[in-house]
């Protein structure tokens, strides 16, 4: 990926997930450019994101799982 130019496509790349095509639309530099802290940052936000994801997750299964049955006063 880092070898191909803009608008470049890479050959077929095979994964553990399958193979893939790669295409380069743009690139972003950043100011510093520090490619160390731009990869703690992805992981940060890949981090953040499966946590939302599987607090939602928890939250709907506790709702699923929660069993509510409402009375009127002459039921007791």
């Amino acid at each position: 990926m880092n070898a191909l130019q803009p608008g470049q496509v890479s050959e077929p790349v095979k994964s553990q997930f399958g193979y893939h095509l790669i295409q380069v639309m743009e690139r972003r530099l950043e100011k510093d450019g520090n490619p160390q802290r731009m990869r703690i940052q992805a992981r940060q936000q890949l981090r953040e994101k499966k946590l939302g994801e599987a607090t939602y997750n928890w939250q709907r299964e506790l709702r699923d799982r929660a069993y509510v049955e409402i009375r009127d006063k002459g039921d007791f």
